[in-house]
């Protein structure tokens, strides 16, 4: 037996045989030699193997045999051959000497014994050929242990713990022992945990050995590292047994370490992989007496090992507080399996949090443990940072929060890191008084983007930019707050912002703190205009880099979330407008420039691409549309704008290489812009009042006489329909519809008669003229008194809110105006009416000619002269007719969204259960935040705005729109009262690009519970019911988009119900740009124009001429059809 064990007390020395010790080496060696010699031929072996009879007869065999190990390296070939040997005895009864059959414990114990003596050191140099040799012949030992594994049944249990010690002396001696081969140390651990496991021991006596030894090799690498691995695997196999299939492992399996070619060339013993079955009972014996086989980490004295032993036990608490974040999408899909809640963070620290707490307060003169110190601040950091499980209790919060304190205490940037990089949920996990934590994130982050902003990492100060995310809003959200809240904080937040602002170099982090920066001047401008200052120098700033001569030095991405970020600031214009000089004519004309620089660097820079040139564009719109008063009237502005637009039009000409279906895009855009530049801009109201600026009204058509109507095309893009009014109170009038790309809009006209004039100079012969005079022409006409519209669109002005104001907070006296004046206004335009009826004045159009006043009117813009009858086409009035202008009048001039919003309870987690029918009633500030998205509108009523309902009418909607979308946000809860009506939400849900999920849910939402193809950003708010701010999570689905450019709204914002609605709406908004205006370049204006040019093609006539458009509008139509049109 090896000396080493013997020393060590492990095993004793076998007191019998060893009659051949005291032989000189010479001749032990001959012995060996011929003995070996006569094994190896196979009638030799047989020979010699039916000669052993008796015990003592192979006893002496034995003693020969296990000389070979105590020579030296260089008699290899003989240790090879009585290897083979031995491995033949212990493996194959059948080749055994039939005492050893009859009685094999004995005897196998012998055999290990006499193994181990090759460990024993030799003299060679280190890194020789005898040293590869030594460790060669090593291995194949190790081998034959480690195939004992999978044949348990070979050794009774008194073998089975002469073994284990064995396995301990061996592994001793080879870390402890200058034997020369420390490197098979991490093989040894390895052999020694995997034969341990492989054992099923209980025995309490052999763990207490292992826990002895194993604080003998605590400062040893390999011990910890193979210890770490081995707890990884038992607690991926403990998780499943206790949680189920969807965690862990079925088998335990342990990734090895170290396990490399040179020192283990042997195949199984320097397999990385090990996979085992074993009894679950045993798992979960063994992971208790593993964990806690090495004592108590904080008592290691190596930092280095103290950090590998901290790392092991880090991956054990991390295995078992996130159960429920590592999802099998399949598994829970084809099994119906439910998702595991993890322990509560209470029984979490109470298991692990005493050596993580320890170690936090392991500070002595030195920062030597600072390393394994942190690992143990980022796991308790983990533990209670995440989400799942019941409240932390106050005891250990308080525990908790005086860590945080301890650790930002410290000068020491390692611990900072480690905190700040594991708590950015931390002010989102509804965690009992967090706010008293604030000042100390704040001052710290300020204190490293000051100090170490180029020394940590980019993952460090995303990680901080999120943190001041989710506590931006904090403090205005407490009933008490200290004087650094109340005075200090919104500086440290201003000045860390404008340190990364002009600091940072990573691109995503420079995105990620624009919208940082976007949602803290939309929450804190209102009330103090200055702080926008230095934000908007850096804005201009970025602006101006953008040259003809080349890009800028900042990157494409960037710019583009700057153009989207000064977008979302439009609701503040007039507070950043009144700070800041010429704040809107300054943007409009940075925006201009830089699309038509941007266009220039085409050829050039193949970076400049189409979201970057569409952001311009919709930005700049934007602007024309909330500041038009001040910037329109600019001529040198007006000259820019235009000329952008031009370029726009025309960005073919300089395309480079951009996609041809880019530069279509862009192009149809632009005219879009114009289009909007020319219509709505100054018209469009504000979208606190009825967002709209087109006419809902339709011709209808009541008698079977059409002479009163007719209708034209003009320029192959308008559609005019002229009406004659005959029954206005104060005279006859016309009403002109005009349809083109754009919309529909309506217009009414009435000639006016003004009293005659007295004439200044008059001529004695002009008394004696007697021919007919004005007073009867008078006395049938009059001036209106107020000189209103023909159709009178008679709105209380009482009624409209503010433009200044926020949505979301006039929303609530928005409604409670609605509900009073809504059927008042339906009604004025249920009233219009488009019919012809009887004229009242029948004495003046009782003849057969009924369109006069139309006449007149085309005439009067020369509509109809003679040289522009190429251009205006009268269209052949008829039913089809009728029918074409209602498929075009449901096609909005607008984007329209539909937005499927989601209610999920808690315990929700599967499609079914979330899309169950007659679900319970959700809770109030779920209804508040649907009430502060739009207007709520039955669609089967009529309703200004909203032309295409795309799901079954009966159901109330909340609808939203600007002057180029209309967003509609469907209730998933209204929907789940029948099974049709569930059908078509199940359908909108898989369809939309932009799902929307209120999330009562404990834990994080599972953003595979509704798999859709189609969705690409599913945007999870969850309410936080201590702070009532409400958490933001965002999942992009899209692998090659970042959340940075789908904007503002960012995961782990903590967002107040001010600004909340308009940053999901932009952030929606921005998605559908992002990822639908590829499939679908025409946008509305072009499907408005394709139905437009279909309409001509069937209704305008093949020729036409003088004569027959001259005929056309004096002669009466024929009658045709009157039956009521389909909806």
């Amino acid at each position: 037996l090896l000396s080493w064990i013997t020393k060590e007390g492990l095993l004793d020395k076998n007191p019998d045989g060893y009659v051949f010790g005291a032989f000189p080496n010479d001749v032990r060696e001959t012995m060996l030699r011929q003995v070996v010699k006569t094994m190896m031929t196979d009638n030799g072996y047989l020979d010699i193997l039916k000669s052993i009879k008796t015990e003592f007869q192979l006893q002496s065999i034995l003693e020969v045999t296990g000389m070979a190990f105590q020579f030296n390296i260089s008699e290899n070939d003989m240790m090879n051959a009585v290897i083979d040997i031995y491995s033949k005895w212990i493996f194959f009864e059948g080749e055994r000497p039939l005492p050893m059959q009859e009685n094999p414990q004995p005897f196998l114990r012998q055999l290990f014994s006499h193994m181990s003596h090759l460990f024993e050191k030799r003299n060679y140099r280190r890194d020789s050929s005898e040293q590869s040799v030594h460790i060669f012949l090593c291995n194949r030992i190790m081998s034959i242990f480690l195939q004992l594994c999978s044949k348990g049944d070979l050794l009774d249990l008194e073998t089975w713990e002469f073994l284990l010690k064995l396995l301990i002396g061996l592994t001793d001696h080879t870390l402890r022992s200058d034997t020369g081969l420390f490197n098979l140390g991490y093989g040894m651990v390895k052999i020694l945990f995997e034969t341990w496991m492989c054992s099923l021991t209980y025995d309490d006596e052999m763990w207490a050995l292992l826990k002895c030894y194993t604080k003998k090799w605590i400062e040893y690498d390999p011990l910890i590292d193979q210890w770490a691995a081995v707890m990884k695997g038992l607690t991926q196999r403990l998780v499943q047994i206790l949680y189920g299939k969807l965690e862990g492992t079925k088998k335990m399996l342990v990734n090895w370490q170290c396990m490399n070619g040179k020192y283990f060339p042997n195949q199984r013993v320097g397999n990385a992989i090990t996979e085992l079955e074993l009894p679950e009972d045993f798992i979960q014996y063994f992971w208790y007496m593993m964990l806690h086989a090495i004592g108590n980490i904080n008592d290691i004295q190596d930092p280095s090992i103290y950090f590998r032993a901290m790392r092991g036990f880090e991956c054990v608490t991390d295995l078992i507080s996130f159960v429920g974040q590592s999802i099998n999408f399949r598994m829970v899909k084809q099994f119906h399996l439910r998702i595991n809640y993890p322990s509560h963070s209470d029984h979490l620290l109470e298991w692990f949090g005493p050596w993580y707490f320890e170690a936090i307060h392991r500070k002595k003169k030195s920062n030597k443990y600072n390393d394994g110190r942190s690992v143990a601040f980022r796991g308790l950091c983990r533990i209670v940072c995440r989400r799942g499980g019941l409240p932390l209790s106050d005891v250990y919060l308080a525990h908790f929060f005086a860590a945080l304190k301890y650790g930002f205490d410290e000068d020491d940037l390692l611990i900072h890191s480690a905190i700040l990089l594991n708590t950015t949920t931390l002010f989102t996990s509804s965690l009992k008084g967090g706010n008293i934590l604030i000042p100390a994130f704040v001052s710290t982050i300020k204190k490293i983007f000051i100090n170490h902003f180029k020394n940590v990492t980019p993952t460090l100060r995303s990680n901080c930019i999120t943190i001041l995310q989710s506590l931006l809003h904090l403090p205005l959200h407490l009933v008490q707050k200290d004087d650094y809240l109340n005075d200090q904080f919104i500086v440290d937040i201003k000045e860390i912002c404008l340190l990364s602002l002009k600091m940072e170099t990573n691109d995503k982090n420079l995105e990620q703190t624009l919208w940082l920066t976007n949602a803290f001047l939309l929450e804190f401008v209102e009330k103090d205009g200055q702080l926008s200052k230095p934000f908007v120098d850096f804005f201009f700033f970025v602006m101006s880099q953008v040259g003809d001569s080349g890009p800028s030095t900042y990157a494409i991405r960037v710019q583009s979330v700057l153009y989207q970020v000064l977008r979302s600031l439009t609701p503040i214009y007039s507070k950043l407008n009144e700070h800041n000089a010429n704040w809107g004519i300054n943007i409009v004309k940075f925006l201009s420039v830089n699309f038509q620089q941007q266009r220039t660097l085409l050829k050039v820079n193949e970076d400049v691409n189409l979201h970057l040139l569409l952001n311009i564009l919709r930005t700049l719109l934007h602007y024309l549309q909330v500041g038009y008063a001040s910037i329109l009237v600019e001529n040198d502005v007006m000259k820019n704008i235009v000329n952008c637009i031009d370029s726009a039009m025309k960005i073919g000409v300089v395309a480079g290489t951009m996609d041809r279906k880019d530069v279509i895009i862009i192009s149809k855009y632009a005219f879009e812009i114009l289009t909007q530049l020319m219509t709505s801009v100054g018209n469009f109201p504000s979208t606190n009042e009825y967002a709209h600026n087109m006419t809902h009204t339709f011709e209808t058509i009541e008698k079977a006489d059409m002479n009163h109507i007719r209708f034209f095309m003009l320029n192959q893009k308008q559609l005019i329909t002229i009406i004659e009014q005959e029954n206005e109170e104060f005279g006859p009038g016309v009403s002109i519809l005009i349809r083109d790309v754009s919309g529909k809009h309506l217009w009414d006209s009435r000639l006016l008669y003004d009293p005659p004039s007295e004439p200044t100079v008059q001529f004695s012969t002009f008394k004696e003229f007697t021919g007919a005079d004005r007073s009867n022409l008078i006395g049938h006409t009059m001036s209106h008194v107020n000189n209103d519209t023909l159709l009178k669109f008679d709105f209380n002005e009482s009624n409209v809110v503010n433009a200044d104001d926020s949505f979301s907070s006039k929303m609530t006296e928005m409604e409670e105006l609605l509900s009073v004046s809504n059927s008042t206004h339906m009604d004025v335009y249920n009233n219009i009416s488009m019919a012809i009826d009887r004229p009242k004045h029948v004495d003046r159009h009782d003849s057969e000619l009924k369109f006069q006043l139309g006449r007149m009117f085309l005439n009067n813009l020369a509509l109809s002269h003679h040289t522009n009858l190429k251009n205006l086409v009268r269209l052949r009035a008829n039913r089809e007719l009728l029918e074409d202008l209602r498929v075009l009048d449901r096609i909005s001039e607008r984007r329209t969204l539909d937005v499927p919003i989601l209610y999920v309870r808690d315990g929700e987690d599967h499609e079914q259960e979330l899309l169950s029918l007659n679900p319970p009633s959700p809770k109030r500030r779920y209804k508040a935040f649907l009430n502060a998205l739009g207007w709520r509108i039955d669609v089967d009523k009529p309703h200004v705005g909203y032309v295409n309902p795309t799901l079954d009418v009966d159901k109330q909607k909340y609808y939203f729109a600007t002057f180029d979308c209309e967003m509609i946000f469907h209730d998933v809860l209204d929907h789940l009262d029948s099974i049709s009506s569930k059908k078509s939400i199940v359908s909108l849900i898989h369809s939309s690009t932009t799902l929307v999920v209120w999330s009562e849910h404990s834990r994080s939402y599972w953003p595979k519970a509704i798999d859709s193809e189609q969705t690409k950003l599913i945007v999870v708010i969850s309410p936080d019911h201590l702070s009532g701010l409400l958490r933001i999570q965002l999942h992009v689905l899209d692998e090659d988009v970042s959340p940075s450019d789908l904007g503002p709204l960012q995961s782990e914002m903590c967002l107040s119900h001010a600004i909340l609605p308009h940053l999901l709406r932009e952030t929606i908004l921005n998605a559908h740009y992002y990822f639908n205006l590829t499939k679908n370049p025409r946008g509305p204006y072009g499907r408005r124009f394709s139905q437009i040019q279909q309409i001509y093609k069937k209704h305008a006539p093949e020729s036409t001429n003088l004569i027959k458009f001259n005929t056309g509008i004096f002669r009466p139509t024929e009658p045709f059809d009157t039956s009521p049109l389909s909806k």
